[in-house]
């Protein structure tokens, strides 16, 4: 295993400090990487959202190219090697080691956008990316269990913007109480069009199949906010929902 010497290197000569074990761990235990402190992304363009003082290095796939101009250490691995740690069927031939961002936990945000037990990845990162598109001084909080915002799948749904959106995880007691609180419901009686813009305010998500549990729904105003549909569409996926309210919100 040798690392790719070229100008873009920071060279060294020391062997790559992850095993493969190691970055298998990161890509499918959230406890891995928490205890590490870094997650992976595969994606080289996902990688320019992310300041080169976080990537810990790049790992190549031999004879692969990289598109970009990394300033950080490249590793460059056998294809039976990279193929032990690759995280898609169609990989790119690049994987990274990013030091995870931490997020002060503060009311100061003007819009406070909660998943609560959303367990799905990949609409975790479309939801930080609908809010990182559309609420500037944003904060995303997940709760109940859900899903890790550092899972793969949601760095690669959130095309890398995990990076620089705040999101943090939250207990259900500690909604900030200076705003007002929604939650989102098929079968609330409130069309979207009544959720106005205010100084702070506070949007509750449900999860995919259960919604919002009681002990955040007594947090929120009485009536629940619903997004119209056609009679013969029941409900949104999450994400979509997400989508659809950080657009109506959106001073853009």
């Amino acid at each position: 295993m040798n690392q790719n010497m070229n100008q873009n290197s920071n060279i060294k000569l020391e062997a790559l400090p992850y095993s493969y074990k190691t970055i298998n761990r990161l890509g499918v235990s959230s406890d891995a990487r928490a205890e590490l402190g870094v997650y992976i992304s595969d994606s080289a363009k996902h990688l320019q959202a992310v300041p080169a003082e976080d990537i810990l290095c790049l790992i190549v796939r031999e004879g692969s190219v990289i598109p970009f101009d990394f300033r950080v250490p490249i590793y460059t691995v056998s294809v039976a090697w990279f193929n032990r740690i690759k995280q898609t069927k169609h990989a790119q031939g690049i994987l990274a080691i990013i030091r995870k961002p931490t997020w002060r936990l503060t009311a100061e945000y003007r819009y406070w956008v909660v998943c609560d037990t959303v367990q799905n990845p990949g609409n975790l990162g479309a939801i930080i990316r609908s809010v990182s598109a559309f609420l500037p001084n944003a904060i995303l909080a997940c709760c109940g269990g859900g899903s890790d915002a550092f899972h793969p799948d949601c760095v690669r749904a959130s095309a890398g913007l995990v990076h620089g959106q705040p999101v943090v995880n939250l207990a259900d007691n500690s909604l900030p109480l200076d705003r007002l609180w929604y939650a989102l419901d098929p079968r609330g009686t409130h069309a979207l069009n009544s959720l106005k813009q205010e100084k702070k305010l506070g949007i509750i998500l449900g999860s995919e199949g259960h919604g919002i549990r009681e002990s955040l729904h007594q947090h929120c105003q009485p009536v629940p906010i619903r997004i119209p549909t056609r009679p013969h569409v029941e409900s949104l996926n999450v994400a979509v929902t997400a989508g659809i309210i950080a657009a109506h919100l959106s001073p853009v």
